[in-house]
Parts: structure tokens; sequence; C-alpha cells
């Protein structure tokens, strides 16, 4: 995978400030790097990020519409032909261990890109980042379990605090014995973060699970976001 140094990588709730107003090309990330951004951003403004690991359990629909109709024939036993499957083996009800393709480096496509455009988004060249990306039999939205490790110490009360004050698009329940899941997020325009856990023997290693629906904010409406800032600062509002 080749970077694009020049063209800018925007997610308008972490770095919507570099844009001027004057770009002729402007990218919007992959959709897994979209929400993980969103979630993690506003606990690295106060905690600092010092790595990441990432698990993703992404939709079919995260494939196309090639990729959902297989999960339909498959889930109703319509036999999909070889040539037209997206999914080798078949998804429904399976977990198939790779999303994109596998590269030299053994990593596939997917996890390279969480690693470079979380590092080029959050402004953070040198960040480890660790990720896996698994295809599973779901139909939309993308769930991820994410493990960050920051500077300072903190507790479950102050990631939800902090959140609660900070995260722009983020939704967290009223009790962290809640959670969310990917059906409840499909259709909703937010991030929603849940399960979050302070390690009690490394208060700062926070686990936290973290779905939002591929298709609006991990695709159309953060494209349309970007749009209207620029709409904005060219005073076409």
């Amino acid at each position: 995978m080749q970077e694009e140094p020049a063209i800018k990588l925007i997610v308008p709730e972490v770095n919507g400030h570099l844009l001027i107003g004057d770009e002729r090309i402007v990218a919007s990330p992959n959709c897994t790097t979209t929400q993980l951004v969103v979630a993690i951003n506003p606990l690295h403004k106060e905690l600092r990020l010092s790595s990441l690991h990432v698990t993703t359990f992404q939709s079919a629909s995260g494939a196309g519409k090639e990729g959902s109709e297989q999960l339909r024939k498959e889930s109703l036993r319509i036999p999909v032909p070889k040539t037209e499957m997206v999914f080798r083996p078949q998804l429904f009800r399976n977990v198939v261990p790779v999303c994109g393709s596998i590269t030299g480096s053994g990593e596939s496509t997917e996890e390279l890109k969480i690693k470079m455009e979380t590092r080029k988004i959050m402004e953070l060249p040198d960040l480890p980042v660790y990720a896996t990306s698994t295809r599973v039999a779901v139909e939309r939205s993308h769930s991820m379990s994410v493990v960050a490790r920051f500077e300072k110490p903190t507790t479950a009360a102050s990631v939800m605090e902090i959140l609660s004050r900070e995260g722009t698009g983020v939704e967290i329940p009223c009790d962290n014995s809640e959670y969310f899941t990917a059906l409840e997020a499909s259709g909703e325009n937010l991030v929603y973060v849940s399960r979050i856990r302070v390690d009690k023997d490394d208060p700062r290693i926070v686990s936290l699970w973290v779905v939002a629906d591929n298709l609006r904010k991990g695709a159309a409406l953060n494209a349309w976001q970007i749009m209207k800032i620029i709409m904005n600062r060219k005073g076409w509002s």
C-alpha cells in the first residue's frame, strides 16, 4: 500500500482543523479507522495515547453489495458460485479471519489501512498499532475490540466522563454495565462506545467495545461532514 502524504485524510471530529477550504482532493478514510479515531481521540487529548491493539469484526456490507448478497444467499441456502463469492469459505455461520488480501508482511490490506490511517489522522507517525481484521456474519455495522495504552493512568469513570464531555459524535451508555451492538448501531450516525474497562494491574490500559454503521459514519456521513466544512470555509453555507 502506498501513502499519499500530500492528500489530507480527514475525520472532522479529529482533524477537521486541517481543512482550509481550497483543497481540490480530500480523502475519507476506511470505515474501521473512522470509528476507531472518533472513539479514541478524546481520550488521547487528555491521557496521551502510547499504543493501540485493535480487533475488528466487520460486517458483510463492508465488502459492498456483493458481500451483502453473498451473506443473504448463504442464509437462505441458495448456492453461490465460486466465481461470485466475495468471502471464502462461506460467511454465514462463520468468522473469516481476513479482510482484504494478505500482503507480503502477513498483514491484510485492511489491517495496514488501520495502522497507516490512524497514525496519519491522529498525527502520531510512530504510534504502535496492532490490528487483526475479521469478517463476521452480520449484514451491517462494524464492531471492534480496542485495547489502548496511555501515558497517564485513569479509571473507567474518568474515561466515561471524558467521552461524555469531549466525544463529539460518540454515544456511551448511562450505566457501564450496559453495552451497544452492531444491530443497534445500524442506521445511526453515531459511534457507540461501551464495555469500558481499565486494567487493575496497569491503570494506563483501557479496553473499549466500539460499534458504528459502516455505511453511515464509516462512509457517506464522514464525506458529507468534510464537504460541509469546506463549504463553510469558502463561505458557501
